[in-house]
């Protein structure tokens, strides 16, 4: 508009992005004007100073005008995957965060953590955009599945980034071993018996039906699965070919939902008769 308020039509103006000319643009009939100003995904962030100018001309004196944009930037945190684990258990929640850039990684950056809505900590990012969090899963938290969440709450030219998991709270499991003899003969065999059940309410409830795999030497010989109160037996024959002494039998069970897996291991022994003949001479 002139100096007392009348609309100057079809004029050119010039748009500017920190002083530099981003563009040209066409003043309407009524002395309006509208255009697009373009943030690039690498532009610096924080404060833009966008002009608009005026050059004049003859009986109009030239004329500006500005306005401060900030520019933000958006932020992507990830969690990585948490293995199941039991009440009492340490875990490391983990996870990511950066920008739109792809080798945008955040350092020094705050990561808040909760769990099932309920803040467990907070840590910042290292240099390359990792973070972490060790955390005890406290006695209050029930078995099963439980949700896990990572905010990045707006902090500088950063906008707010958040995400979401899911992780499992499981049942501890053991299991108990007898062996008829530790010292078998080379030619006899082995006589064992074991039990799976699970290790965190105090019944010691046992586990039917799950299988368990049987290495001797970590060689797996055998997989048995449990009966009734989790028990289970199990034979190996003391192979001629087997070194006399010292060999490892190990009981282990690969765990499923809501049970962690465990294994039991224990030593034996092979033995050799000795025949003596004597000889008349």
């Amino acid at each position: 508009t002139d100096g007392v308020g009348r609309p100057l039509p079809d004029r050119e103006i010039s748009i500017t992005v920190n002083g530099q000319v981003l563009t040209n643009l066409s003043v309407s009939s009524n002395g309006t004007f509208s255009g697009f100003i373009p943030i690039a995904p690498d532009m610096e962030l924080g404060p833009l100073l966008v002009g608009v100018i005026f050059d004049g001309e003859e009986f109009i004196l030239p004329s500006n005008s500005s306005i401060v944009f900030t520019v933000f930037s958006p932020v992507f945190v990830s969690i990585d995957e948490v293995p199941p684990s039991a009440v009492g258990d340490q875990v490391v929640i983990s996870g990511t965060a950066k920008d739109n850039l792809e080798d945008g990684w955040l350092g020094g950056h705050t990561v808040e953590i909760f769990v099932d809505g309920s803040l467990v900590g907070i840590t910042n990012t290292m240099e390359n955009g990792t973070w972490s969090l060790l955390w005890t899963i406290p006695e209050s938290l029930e078995i099963g599945n439980h949700s896990v969440s990572a905010i990045a709450p707006e902090q500088g030219f950063y906008r707010m980034g958040s995400t979401q998991s899911t992780f499992t709270v499981s049942y501890h499991t053991s299991i108990s071993y007898q062996i008829d003899e530790l010292y078998s003969t080379r030619g006899s065999q082995w006589n064992m018996s074991g039990r799976l059940f699970e290790s965190d309410t105090g019944f010691e409830q046992g586990l039917d039906g799950k299988d368990v795999s049987i290495l001797l030497d970590g060689l797996q010989v055998a997989t048995v699965t449990t009966e009734v109160g989790g028990i289970f037996t199990f034979s190996k024959g003391v192979d001629y070919s087997l070194s006399r002494g010292s060999h490892n039998f190990t009981f282990s069970y690969g765990g499923e939902f809501l049970f962690l897996p465990s294994e039991s291991t224990f030593e034996v022994f092979a033995v050799s008769d000795i025949s003596i003949e004597i000889q008349p001479s």
